[in-house]
C-alpha cells in the first residue's frame, strides 16, 4: 500500500506478510509528497512515484529496501512546470526502475538504475499543441523495452489515448487507439 496519510504525517508505504495481513514495516515520506504507485523488485525492493512539494511540484521516485523499508534513495526530476509522476515498473531483472506522469504539457517518463542514478528522461508533446499524460507503465519481459500508455488532448480533435515504446530511452512509435 502507498498513499495519503490524511493525519498530516507524510505519505506512507507498507510491506504486509502474506500469509497474516500484519505489517511487517511502515515506510513514511515526510517531504509532503503524493504517492500514487507502487512496484516490486525480484529482489523486494519497493519503488514508488507521485508528486513532491518542493517549488515546482517534483516528478518524485523512492525506493524502499525489502527487509526493512528503510529509504534507499529519493529521486526528483524537476522541470520548469509542476510534474507529476503516476505509474511505475521494474526490469525483469531489477535494475532499473521506470516512471511516467506529466510535466506540464508533456508525457515524461524516466529511468533511474537500481541505485538510483537516473539513466533517461524523454518527454512526449501531442503534435497538435495539447497536453499529454502518461498514465501506465510496464517493462517487456525481456528487458529491451519499457511501454507507457496515457491520454492526449489535441486542439484539432479532442482527446486521442496514445501507446509508446522506449527501448533505450527513444520514443519508437506514438500511434493512436
Amino acid at each position: 500500500m502507498t498513499g495519503d496519510n490524511s493525519s498530516g504525517s507524510g505519505d506512507a508505504t507498507v510491506a504486509y506478510d502474506s500469509g497474516t495481513g500484519k505489517p511487517l514495516w511502515v515506510s513514511r515520506y515526510k517531504g509532503g509528497a503524493d504517492l500514487w504507485a507502487l512496484a516490486v523488485s525480484p529482489d523486494g525492493t519497493a519503488s514508488v512515484t507521485g508528486r513532491g512539494s518542493g517549488r515546482n511540484l517534483e516528478f518524485a521516485t523512492i525506493a524502499y529496501a525489502a527487509a526493512t523499508g528503510k529509504q534507499r534513495w529519493l529521486r526528483y526530476y524537476t522541470t520548469v512546470k509542476p510534474a507529476s509522476g503516476a505509474s511505475v515498473a521494474v526490469s525483469p531483472d531489477g535494475k532499473t526502475v521506470y516512471a511516467t506522469g506529466s510535466d506540464g504539457s508533456y508525457a515524461l517518463t524516466v529511468a533511474y538504475q537500481a541505485t538510483g542514478t537516473l539513466t533517461w528522461a524523454t518527454r512526449y508533446k501531442d503534435p497538435y499543441g495539447g497536453f499529454a499524460y502518461g498514465s501506465h507503465i510496464v517493462a517487456g519481459p525481456g528487458g529491451g523495452a519499457v511501454y507507457a500508455a496515457g491520454s492526449a488532448a489535441n486542439r484539432r480533435r479532442g482527446s486521442d489515448r496514445r501507446d509508446s515504446r522506449w527501448p533505450d530511452g527513444n520514443r519508437h512509435r506514438a500511434a493512436e487507439w
